[in-house]
């Protein structure tokens, strides 16, 4: 599990809080 919470669910698994700041976005990952 995670210290953060995830807002696109926790089915996806973060990686990486760093890395998670664009996982948390509600936009596409090719958006970013």
């Amino acid at each position: 599990m995670t210290d953060y919470p995830i807002f696109l669910g926790s089915e996806i698994e973060q990686p990486d809080p760093k890395q998670a700041k664009f996982h948390v976005l509600p936009v596409p990952y090719e958006k970013t």
